[in-house]
């Protein structure tokens, strides 16, 4: 769940980008980001974290847009622009796509 859920605050749509982005860390590292048995250990851990928890060895074999991607989905402050946030990273890639064809 994003952060925003978890600490019962308002949120929108942004929360589902979160999602994506957790389905993505673990479909390329194989477990969760931030593991707990508790929402609030799951809660701390995404507030002590300063970067993704890649495995070093997965890490070296991915591409850096997939961990750029999963970086910014996984942005504990989401901005909604056009070049960061967990809304907008979607269409950055989408525009890259179409550039290069």
């Amino acid at each position: 769940m994003a952060p925003e859920v978890l600490q019962f605050e308002r949120y929108d749509g942004k929360v589902d980008m979160w999602s994506v982005g957790v389905i993505l860390f673990e479909l390329l590292n194989g477990c969760p980001p931030f593991p707990g048995r508790t929402n609030v250990q799951v809660l701390k851990n995404i507030n002590s974290s300063t970067c993704l928890p890649f495995d070093q060895l997965i890490l070296s074999r991915l591409h850096p847009d997939s961990v750029d991607m999963c970086s910014k989905l996984l942005s504990r402050n989401p901005v909604v622009g056009k070049q960061y946030g967990r809304l907008s990273v979607l269409f950055k890639v989408k525009e890259e796509h179409e550039r290069r064809g």
